[in-house]
């Protein structure tokens, strides 16, 4: 018997207790930090980060811990690989767990998984589907994680917004005409709209008809039925098609091609294999199984061996599943999903922060690993970095510092943890024909943990597999150091020492 099933046999079995107002979801325990501190399933929808310099522990300890915590719990959830081990050990994890029947690899191994995020967008059900501006979203999205991070600077926004306004158009035509959407169709329309100035007027001429994508699919286009659609998605179409056809072919060169070499900077990844088969066909791959079936969905494209294709699929997938995630109805027995990334730094996105805000509402257990704020700040790249990674951090409850020889986040961590008020003894000595001595306590403000002490942790390894880390959590008070922090030491499994 596991652990995490003693504590939930000691804690009534996880059905709620009317006498004490236990959730019968949310007040499970996950992991026993200390023999009176729980952290709880409440705990990790507020979501987790770890900190810790490299070879401190903070993934073969505390991100091991909770890692398979969610597994023995029953989640299903996302796991993103910037390592090449680290689907292998996901897949031990969820062995030792009994898991292993629900793990779904996604990976360009695995060709008949696919998912096409553009047209699964305007093709799904419920309420606000079909709409080209959710799709519009996704190419914002798809901008950002294809730039690395990188925000528009001043100079670059009318480009990116004149790039999204030439796609919107592009993918209305497309869905008008009952075409897939994919960045490879939306390109090859774009590239096929009408060349029209004042010595040049390709719409007219037949033979630009009879070899033009974007003529045939707004041909289609107008021939379908439209008796029942309503009358905004018939303005949308004449809109997109006097934009391709006549304003955008009558921009200045210069303009029209910088547009369109913009649109290629996105696209070009998409375009080619393997991103072109996976993210740009049918849709196989179905995220609601995450919710539905608790699946386990490790994305196998390692960055140390896909480079930006891989950074791109991960980010991709870390996206879509927020959104589906915050699309699902949540009840009282909605069992949570996790969202587990090593290596945070890697895939994170500005809309990060916008997600953990209502994470929890969404019971979605986020946790992220990283080495130290300044790779947060640097992933950014923005002239906000600051802002921007301070407004993600404020939104995860649970805080675990490793060791760390990182100057910024040790003192960053000190101030979390904040100061108290303490007797600090002195001393006085006078001297002359009556000298004396005498010793005084004075209260003063003082760290409660110093950032040198993050120095000094236990970083695990022989001989005893041991790591040691301070956690912090808004609204717990630790019952071993009466302070909303613990230092919590988390065993190593030995096999798996290396971190």
């Amino acid at each position: 018997m596991s652990r995490f099933t003693q504590w939930i046999n000691r804690f009534g079995g996880g059905s709620g207790d009317a006498g004490t107002g236990l959730d019968p979801i949310l007040d499970r325990p996950l992991l026993h930090l200390t023999d009176t501190d729980l952290w709880t399933v409440r705990d990790a929808v507020g979501g987790a980060v770890i900190f810790g310099g490299p070879g401190s522990g903070k993934s073969s300890g505390p991100g091991r811990h909770i890692a398979l915590s969610m597994l023995e719990s029953q989640m299903g959830g996302v796991v993103l690989a910037a390592k090449p081990g680290e689907a292998r050990k996901w897949l031990d994890y969820a062995t030792e767990t009994g898991r292993l029947d629900d793990v779904v690899v996604f990976s360009p191994e695995y060709p008949e998984l696919r998912i096409n995020p553009l047209d699964q967008e305007l093709r799904r059900v419920g309420r606000g589907a079909g709409y080209t501006a959710n799709v519009t979203s996704l190419f914002e999205i798809l901008l950002e994680i294809t730039e690395g991070g990188r925000k528009d600077g001043d100079g670059e926004k009318f480009w990116h917004r004149a790039t999204i306004e030439l796609m919107t158009h592009a993918t209305n035509v497309l869905h008008a005409a009952g075409e897939t959407v994919s960045l490879v169709n939306i390109h090859e329309l774009i590239q096929s709209v009408p060349r029209r100035s004042e010595a040049v007027d390709e719409f007219h001429e037949d033979i630009w008809r009879d070899h033009s994508y974007c003529w045939q699919c707004m041909a289609r286009a107008v021939g379908q039925d439209f008796q029942d659609v309503v009358p905004e998605r018939q303005q949308d179409l004449e809109m997109a098609a006097s934009y391709l056809c006549e304003e955008f072919p009558r921009l200045a060169e210069r303009t029209r091609g910088s547009i369109i070499a913009t649109m290629k900077g996105m696209a070009l990844p998409f375009l080619q294999s393997p991103l072109r088969e996976v993210f740009g066909s049918e849709t196989t791959l179905r995220l609601e199984d995450i919710f539905d079936h608790r699946t386990i969905l490790i994305c196998d494209w390692p960055l140390k061996t896909f480079a930006s294709v891989g950074r791109i699929a991960n980010g991709l997938m870390k996206y879509l599943f927020q959104v589906a995630a915050e699309r699902r109805s949540v009840g009282r027995n909605t069992v949570p999903a996790f969202l587990f990334v090593d290596e945070a730094q890697l895939f994170i996105t500005s809309r990060d922060a916008e997600f953990m805000a209502t994470a929890r509402e969404s019971r979605i257990c986020t946790t992220f690993i990283t080495q130290n704020i300044s790779n947060l700040y640097s992933a950014v790249r923005a002239p906000n970095a600051k802002h921007v990674v301070d407004s993600l951090l404020a939104n995860f409850n649970t805080k675990c510092f490793a060791a760390n020889s990182d100057a910024l986040t040790n003192r960053w961590a000190a101030d979390l943890i904040a100061q108290s008020w303490q007797l600090m003894a002195g001393s006085s000595t006078t001297t002359g024909q009556q000298a004396s001595t005498g010793a005084t306590l004075n209260q003063q403000l003082a760290y409660r943990i110093l950032p040198g002490e993050f120095l000094t942790l236990q970083t695990g390894g022989p001989p005893e597999f041991l790591v040691e880390s301070i956690v912090a959590q808004g609204g717990r008070v630790f019952h071993h150091t009466d302070a909303p922090y613990g230092r919590i030491v988390f065993p190593q499994e030995p096999e798996r020492s290396p971190r």
